[in-house]
């Protein structure tokens, strides 16, 4: 097969860009896998033609010039009666689905170790956005000599940059879907982004009352006053800390650091206890 060939299997002219390659090719694998033309008898023939193709066009198989070795299939893969060209197609079509599972064990192993043997956590932490922290083994230390109250407490953060790699953007989104998903962390230090993202989607409680008491500057949250789908009336559900002297000293920083406790948190009131020494 030649790329000519390769390129009327596929139904394009010579010359079409990887992206539209790829578009076609993801095209045909759909509605072979929808059973379209089930009954066809070649339709097997027909969907290696179209792997064969794709992996021509896209540089990830090159067929041998004349008077070359011959490829040789995985002896292994061929025991196991996996097809290696189809295997290749498929970890490249399902890359992103992978690598979020694979992501999700990671972290499903880190919390049962976390869990097993360890002292209770008094107060758990989490940052999430383009919110920074060098050393949270200092953060955390600062915090526990401020509230000697508490045995134990965990830090944990989900961080964005720009400029990060697609994989590495997947990652920190899967493992923002955990922290909030989990239900564990009590109180959240976002940018202001994810603050309005997640607060739509009422993850927050007011802090209209905590807010009063703890006399923080109204100018200063006055855009912090949001809406949620279940309640239209504007309401405090985050805190500017941008200026704590607590978050500067344990080396946390952020262009915007909004403090947010989660709605129905386990610890509520060292949440509200932390908020207090954070604008101080």
């Amino acid at each position: 097969m030649d790329k000519k060939d390769a390129y009327q299997i596929l139904g394009l002219k010579e010359g079409a860009s990887k992206e539209q390659i790829q578009n076609k090719y993801n095209i045909l694998i759909k509605r072979y896998r929808m059973g379209i033309d089930k009954d066809d008898k070649d339709s097997q023939v027909d969907i290696e033609r179209i792997d064969m193709a794709y992996n021509l066009l896209m540089g990830y198989h090159i067929e041998e010039p004349a008077g070359n070795k011959p490829y040789k299939p995985n002896p292994i893969l061929k025991k196991m009666g996996v097809d290696e060209k189809k295997a290749q197609n498929f970890l490249y079509y399902y890359k992103f689905h992978i690598i979020g599972a694979i992501v999700l064990v990671i972290l499903a192993v880190f919390f049962i170790k976390d869990i097993v043997g360890k002292v209770p956590s008094d107060l758990d932490v989490a940052l999430v956005g383009e919110i920074y922290c060098n050393d949270t083994e200092l953060f955390k230390q600062n915090i526990l000599d401020k509230m000697p109250e508490l045995r134990e407490m965990s830090i944990d953060a989900a961080t964005f940059f720009e400029g990060m790699d697609g994989q590495m953007e997947y990652a920190m989104n899967m493992k923002t879907m955990v922290l909030f998903g989990g239900g564990t962390v009590d109180i959240f230090f976002l940018d202001k982004d994810s603050y309005e993202k997640f607060c739509l989607q009422g993850a927050f409680a007011n802090l209209d009352e905590v807010a009063g008491n703890l006399k923080a500057d109204e100018d200063k949250n006055s855009d912090l006053l949001l809406k949620t789908e279940e309640d239209q009336e504007k309401h405090l559900y985050g805190i500017d800390v941008s200026d704590s002297k607590l978050l500067e000293e344990s080396g946390v920083i952020g262009e915007r650091i909004i403090a947010a406790i989660r709605v129905n948190a386990k610890h509520y009131e060292n949440a509200v206890r932390m908020l207090e020494l954070l604008l101080e």
